[in-house]
């Protein structure tokens, strides 16, 4: 089996992949790690295979941005200059390498061109979430940077605040998201990011079970298979670990409970 495993972001978001890619290799499968230039000698280093999404030039430029950093804005930046950008390079590449019953994409939470093929293509796509705010809950509502009022609502208004959250990520993201949608013979989709960029075949949650409770948000979520974690450079066994975005961000009792 061919696994393209599609990890979009920085060091936080790559690295969990690399160590994901190296099990997989040790398994006897093929591994193509498709991410930005930046990350090219920690991927060959570890012995997967490397194909550039984007130039190291354009990594740079980002993260020395201080809209990055902005608690507020931040998302807006790096979706307009990071993850939208991506889709078209995303679709292409697997457009023209996927051999079907033979390949398989693993994809961030924002590889939004594989979700598209997997539906215009057929490509068969498990979506992995790094963080548990990527699977918003009535049950157990993750705190946002600067909205952690909203956990303590009422599940009416929280449900208000989720369809107000959707209008404001769509305004970011939907319009061309959409517009490659069309351009390839696909329907508008509308709540991108609470339900669309989930893969109806699986979606897995890459974090345990202490640091957030499976099964409440009315999805099908899974964790990984049972193999030990491995170290993201060597793939040598070793403990497990979390890891959080890398924009600041507070998270005092989930902090706690890692270090413990």
């Amino acid at each position: 089996m061919h696994l393209v495993l599609i990890p979009i972001g920085s060091a936080g978001d790559v690295h969990p992949y690399v160590g994901i890619g190296c099990e997989l290799a040790r398994r006897g499968h093929r591994v193509t790690v498709l991410t930005n230039e930046h990350f090219r000698t920690l991927v060959e280093r570890a012995g997967l295979e490397f194909v550039a999404s984007s130039s190291e030039e354009e990594y740079r430029q980002a993260v020395k941005d201080p809209r990055l950093w902005d608690p507020m804005r931040g998302f807006e930046f790096v979706a307009r200059h990071s993850f939208l950008p991506l889709i078209g390079v995303v679709y292409q590449y697997l457009r023209e390498r996927h051999v079907p019953g033979e390949t398989l994409v693993v994809g961030a939470s924002f590889a939004w061109g594989a979700r598209i093929a997997q539906e215009k293509l057929r490509i068969p796509l498990v979506t992995l979430h790094l963080q548990p705010a990527m699977f918003p809950s009535l049950e157990e509502t993750p705190r946002y940077t600067g909205a952690a009022w909203v956990s303590r609502l009422p599940r009416l208004l929280k449900r208000a605040c989720l369809h107000l959250i959707d209008r404001v990520t769509d305004g970011i993201v939907a319009q061309e998201i959409n517009a490659f949608r069309a351009s390839v013979g696909l329907a508008p989709v509308r709540r991108i990011l609470r339900e669309w960029t989930h893969s109806p075949l699986s979606t897995i949650g890459l974090f345990p079970e202490w640091f957030a409770r499976p099964g409440l948000t009315g999805r099908r979520v899974s964790g990984l298979p049972d193999f030990r974690s491995t170290t993201w450079t060597t793939c040598s066994p070793c403990r497990r670990t979390s890891t959080y975005f890398s924009r600041p961000v507070r998270l005092p009792s989930s902090s706690r409970r890692a270090r413990r």
